[in-house]
């Protein structure tokens, strides 16, 4: 079980009730740091398309679970990378993400830092 698993639910359920739309990308540490480098380039990379284009994506005849339809194209929106810290959810748009792992001297974000750059943090 992928360590994200039990905080995607958690997220996936905040944004729905408080209906905070946008692109996510969770990741979570049990430190009160984080590698940039956790963030995958391609993860960054389709964060920052979406939010310039939004997204087209055809769900796979392959899985056998029942589909509410064949695809779906959205509007761009926000991009957030969301780093699930001990003790809770630090919102960060994606572009500040990118900028921090350019000019940081660090090899990490901080939990410090990540409250400083977001969006929103929501404590759990």
């Amino acid at each position: 079980m992928k360590l994200e698993a039990k905080w995607q639910t958690v997220f996936n359920s905040y944004v729905r009730e408080k209906k905070l739309y946008g692109y996510f990308e969770l990741k979570q540490t049990k430190k009160d740091s984080i590698p940039f480098n956790s963030v995958e380039d391609h993860q960054i990379e389709g964060l920052l398309a979406a939010k310039s284009n939004g997204f087209v994506w055809k769900l796979s005849d392959a899985d056998m679970r029942t589909k509410p339809f064949d695809s779906f194209n959205t509007m761009p929106a926000p991009s957030f990378v969301v780093i699930k810290f001990p003790d809770g959810f630090y919102i960060i748009p994606v572009d500040r993400f990118v900028l921090e792992k350019e000019i940081s001297e660090r090899e990490s974000l901080t939990v410090d830092r990540a409250k400083e750059l977001s969006y929103k943090v929501v404590l759990c």
